[in-house]
């Protein structure tokens, strides 16, 4: 281990070289890019906040994980906050993971589940890269899912921050709630301005927002699993109108995997919880819905005849699998991953390999990385080895995470939460049938931080 007086002189030449380096940038911009000058005070700004910041771990850890959302916006292309959060969110991973690994070597590693994290992460960069490159993918496609299987990373420092503060399982559910809201703000101005520029009625009623699901459905999820260990009455009616908000942004993504995604870790919840729990979350279930049907006929009464429609002919979809095109489209594409997949079945091909077939709904072959069966773009791209790493984390922290959920030596709000947990991830099997859950960030991401809190109220209560 480095020695404090080592790491204190060390970190104080770090700064006069941070300090020197930023009064030559200066210099340069103001002799070379004028122009620029205005957004030097912004810069140093900026950098003295971070500063701030990483002197104020537990804050830091809040503005890190709940800035997350930024980095999941509607928006075409990079934005500047977007950019700007993305620099700060790996500084704080790349801070994190050398602080622990290398200056205080202190362990991350607390049971088989994280060592299939860390393989997955480690290994599925390195050999995913590598295999891709190999296979002649295209490099814009392996960046994007490189930077997407980084998301992975976020699971160490969420678990270990529930294991050590008191209150990081209740800190991290609060940020979860906040992801939630954003996206539900986002969802609801893309629908204002469809409302405010269509010009026909069926705009309105096919309006979708998909997108950032996973993270509503366990955010809701999580929230119900906790509302009846609430103490108070206003706290339980400020939690289920959370619930309600929650909820309305995942009906406004008509996304009917994680409609029925949500509807089944419900029963899961349902079914695993006992006595007057049982009761109570069936009751808040019924009281959250009312909140939002209330709130949708007062601030919505000229449109929400519209979205009910559309909303109903999306369900009425659920069951059609010989008439639903986008389905027997998938089921071509399926054929064709399938079909790639014994080519090299042992190591897989790669990040963003493409693979080609012929689409029925656009007439014509095209080529691409993205799959929409989850489960199979595991194999296709990490072949056994990858496959054996994903089950292992996702099975193996579900397994894990409801045999601790059973002990009666926790508190009620830990085993409320870990009962939502498994809820959560027992109904993951959905999307991973339907959408690429583990090499899309938002979605990959979400998995990360229900596997951190339950693993990491896990391993707290071991460690008591």
């Amino acid at each position: 281990m480095i020695s404090s007086a080592s790491a204190r002189r060390w970190g104080n030449l770090a700064l006069v070289a941070m300090l020197a380096g930023s009064l030559g940038t200066v210099g340069l911009v103001a002799l070379k890019v004028p122009g620029l000058m205005p957004f030097v005070p912004v810069t140093i700004s900026a950098v003295l906040a971070g500063a701030y910041l990483f002197s104020k771990p537990r804050l830091n850890f809040i503005v890190w994980l709940g800035g997350l959302a930024l980095l999941f916006s509607n928006e075409e292309g990079i934005q500047l906050h977007e950019a700007l959060y993305g620099l700060y969110f790996y500084a704080y991973l790349l801070r994190w993971y050398g602080r622990r690994l290398l200056l205080y070597r202190q362990p991350i590693i607390r049971g088989p589940v994280d060592v299939a994290i860390a393989l997955w992460l480690v290994l599925g960069l390195i050999l995913g890269i590598a295999l891709g490159v190999l296979f002649g993918a295209d490099p814009v496609h392996i960046r994007g899912e490189a930077i997407a299987l980084t998301m992975l990373a976020i699971y160490f420092p969420i678990k270990e921050f529930c294991v050590s503060d008191k209150n990081g399982p209740a800190i991290v559910l609060a940020i979860m709630a906040w992801m939630g809201i954003w996206v539900t703000f986002e969802n609801l101005i893309a629908v204002r301005e469809t409302f405010a520029q269509a010009t026909h009625v069926w705009e309105i009623a096919s309006v979708r927002t998909s997108g950032r699901e996973l993270l509503l459905m366990s955010g809701g999820v999580l929230v119900l699993s906790v509302l009846p260990t609430l103490k108070t009455r206003g706290q339980r009616m400020a939690m289920a109108l959370l619930l309600a908000v929650l909820l309305g942004g995942l009906i406004l993504t008509k996304s009917r995997t994680f409609w029925v995604e949500y509807l089944v870790a419900i029963l899961v919840l349902v079914a695993i919880t006992s006595g007057r729990d049982r009761k109570h979350l069936i009751a808040w279930c019924v009281t959250g819905a009312a909140i939002l049907v209330a709130f949708s006929m007062i601030f919505l009464p000229s449109y929400i005849n519209l979205l009910v429609s559309g909303i109903t002919s999306r369900v009425e979809t659920l069951g059609a699998t010989s008439s639903d095109i986008s389905l027997i489209n998938r089921f071509v594409e399926s054929e064709a991953v399938l079909s790639n997949v014994w080519q090299n079945p042992i190591l897989g091909r790669g990040l963003g390999t493409q693979y080609s077939f012929f689409d029925i709904i656009a007439l014509r072959t095209i080529s691409r990385s993205y799959s929409h069966i989850g489960l199979l773009a595991v194999v296709y791209k990490f072949g056994l080895w990858g496959s054996i790493l994903v089950a292992f984390a996702w099975i193996g922290g579900l397994v894990t995470v409801f045999r601790s959920s059973l002990r009666p030596a926790k508190s009620a709000f830990d085993r409320a939460l870990l009962k939502g947990v498994v809820a959560c991830s027992a109904s993951l099997i959905l999307p991973a049938l339907t959408a690429s859950v583990f090499f899309e960030d938002e979605k990959l991401a979400a998995f990360m931080l229900i596997s951190a809190v339950g693993l990491g109220v896990h391993y707290r209560t071991e460690l008591s």
